[in-house]
């Protein structure tokens, strides 16, 4: 039974200080107290940590990493991946997200709420049991006329997911604003009344989004017209309007990405949908766009901050440490304490997840040493990295 320490180790309330966490073999938590003299623990440097909890990739784009150049925009994006998965040989993609979850594994991940267009990812996430997979079914599409036959695909993909031995759960949502018809948005709304699951929905993630809402022209409106999709307008300019119906009886959900995002837009989700959490992917956002969510006016919500990586298509990795290194780089002024809070319970509520992202007795959250963390100084050096200790 291995009893080991650090000089902090992170719980939701608070580091703790000159204490011990006692671990069975098989890596569950059998107490986490204070040391004591008849202890000889194995002494860490720096931080230990539960595993990370991922809130937002898409496992299933991993064989894009490389393949689209920074800094597109949203348009150019999306056109790209349109383009470019349909290149890529299946056998070659599922290698791809088997080295992306067993890399993300090794550099601290313990969950990851995915979102899959398909059941490419199925096979390679039955070979971690150990880890915890909230496979999100995404449903899109503008025309309206297709929305059944989209929904009963999507229903379909869904009930694949959930007869699979993954360790986790699944559910269906939407898309994007940009990308919904208003009768898949209906749908969406029937379906949770009845099934009231969670929700992941990209939203406000770029200025493209927005003009096309309130102007119908712009970046992604162009690119509708190009692969011949009917594009008629919305009936309100604003998205969050504009997809409340769909997902107000959701359970609970997260909003992705929030890139244009602001005190208004912020305050009035929070107004409307409070059970909904907030995901930030702020390497993905400057990977594409060139610019990072404006993170203060996310604080009054902090509680219902997570984190994600997006996609290898967006992303050079999928290592959640660098997320929060990205944001201490540009907002020094926050704590370690509520990074490693949004890199990990948050998350865990987001995708409600029971007892995860902390060190809870009879559990087994994986544990993660942080040699280089300097808590009372605040400081997380660029150099810093995760090891994998359970």
């Amino acid at each position: 039974m291995p009893i080991i320490t650090a000089d902090y180790i992170y719980t939701p309330e608070k580091w703790l200080e000159n204490h011990v966490l006692e671990i069975a073999e098989d890596g569950k938590i059998l107490a986490l107290r204070p040391v004591t003299a008849n202890d000889n623990p194995v002494i860490y440097k720096g931080v230990l940590s539960p595993g990370f909890v991922n809130a937002h990739c898409h496992l299933e784009l991993s064989g894009l990493k490389g393949k689209i150049e920074r800094y597109t925009g949203m348009s150019g994006f999306v056109g790209r991946i349109y383009s470019e998965n349909t290149k890529t040989p299946v056998t070659e993609r599922e290698n791809a997200i088997i080295n992306a979850i067993h890399l993300a594994f090794v550099s601290g991940t313990q969950a990851f709420g995915d979102i899959c267009n398909d059941t490419l990812s199925l096979i390679p996430k039955t070979g971690f049991p150990n880890l915890y997979f909230h496979n999100f079914v995404e449903v899109l599409g503008s025309n309206g006329n297709r929305a059944e036959q989209i929904w009963q695909k999507g229903e379909a993909i869904l009930d694949t997911f959930q007869s699979a031995y993954i360790s986790g759960n699944s559910s269906i949502t939407l898309h994007a604003p940009y990308s919904v018809s208003e009768n898949l948005v209906a749908l969406c709304g029937k379906y949770y009344k009845k099934n009231p699951s969670l929700a992941s929905v990209h939203l406000l993630e770029s200025e493209e989004e927005i003009e096309l809402f309130e102007k119908g022209t712009g970046g992604i409106a162009e690119f509708m017209k190009s692969i011949g999709i009917p594009f008629a307008g919305y009936p309100t300019p604003n998205p969050v309007e504009y997809l409340l119906e769909g997902v107000r009886n959701a359970e609970s959900g997260i909003f992705i990405h929030l890139t244009e995002a602001g005190e208004k837009e912020l305050a009035e989700i929070h107004r409307l949908l409070p059970q909904f959490f907030f995901c930030l992917c702020p390497r993905s956002n400057e990977y594409i766009h060139k610019k990072f969510p404006y993170i203060p006016d996310f604080l009054p919500y902090s509680d219902k901050i997570c984190l994600g990586t997006d996609s290898l298509a967006s992303n050079d990795d999928l290592n959640m440490l660098e997320e929060i290194k990205a944001i201490h780089r540009l907002y020094p002024e926050l704590t370690l304490h509520t990074l490693f809070t949004w890199l990990t319970v948050n998350g865990a509520k987001a995708l409600r997840i029971p007892g995860a992202g902390a060190f809870i007795q009879g559990q087994n959250n994986g544990v993660i040493q942080i040699p280089f963390a300097d808590i009372p100084d605040n400081i997380l050096p660029d150099e810093s990295y995760a090891v994998r200790l359970f």
